[in-house]
């Protein structure tokens, strides 16, 4: 008789719990369609490849698009929603590039994220979707930057026989993508010689005469523009 009883109230839990379940659930459900006005959420797809590249006071965004047919538009916001874009579709397939410039609304100072979304001509949008932070760069970086340097010991070797001069400089980090090296020639005429390594070769320099040296930077791999240091350096005479 005891065990009866125990069996009877514990089916009578299990019933218990098993309505509330129930109820819980069909609550669920009608609030899901009281905030969809009773219609099903219908959403466009997203992108792929979504990526940025920075400029001086300017970023590139670039996409490749949905394989969903529907999608009509695109909408780019920034600087925390304050400013969009909108873009239109041209028939694009998934191995098309999207590709858009942005200058407006951006400071040096920012570091910028940019939400994507997807719509269609019924008002339909994808989840929306943000891009890695990305650094603007302007004045500020290139008052950073500092002309290549020759080395103090030996600064330049010259070799007589073919009448010409090598600098030697001093290592730069890996943003150095090149620099310009400026001479008067033999006929006072001002030339230059661009040049990537640690050393560069001159000939027909004049001697007597300075030579001056500016730096070009890449901030990084994929940026957009290249920055120079302000001025040109002036370096030793060479004799």
């Amino acid at each position: 008789m005891i065990d009866k009883i125990k069996f009877q109230k514990s089916g009578f839990l299990i019933g218990s719990f098993l309505l509330a379940g129930v109820l819980s659930c069909s609550r669920k459900a009608d609030d899901y369609q009281k905030y969809q006005n009773g219609r099903e959420q219908i959403y466009t797809g997203v992108v792929s490849n979504l990526r940025t590249d920075p400029g001086k006071l300017r970023a590139r965004i670039k996409w490749n698009p949905s394989s969903d047919p529907s999608i009509s538009r695109y909408l780019l916001f920034w600087n925390n929603g304050n400013d969009s874009l909108e873009i239109g579709t041209k028939g694009e397939s998934t191995a098309d590039t999207i590709s858009v410039i942005i200058t407006s609304g951006l400071q040096e100072s920012d570091i910028q994220s940019f939400s994507l979304y997807t719509y269609d001509k019924a008002g339909n949008h994808s989840i929306g979707q943000l891009t890695a932070p990305l650094r603007i760069y302007g004045s500020i970086y290139e008052a950073s930057l500092y002309n290549k340097q020759l080395v103090t010991a030996n600064p330049y070797k010259i070799y007589p026989v073919n009448n010409s001069i090598t600098f030697y400089f001093t290592k730069s980090d890996t943003t150095n993508i090149f620099n310009q090296l400026y001479y008067y020639t033999k006929n006072d005429a001002v030339d230059s010689i661009r040049f990537t390594g640690d050393s560069v070769n001159v000939s027909n320099l004049k001697t007597g005469t300075r030579v001056a040296i500016q730096s070009y930077f890449l901030p990084v791999r994929n940026a957009l523009d290249t920055f120079r240091t302000r001025r040109a350096d002036s370096t030793i005479i060479i004799n």
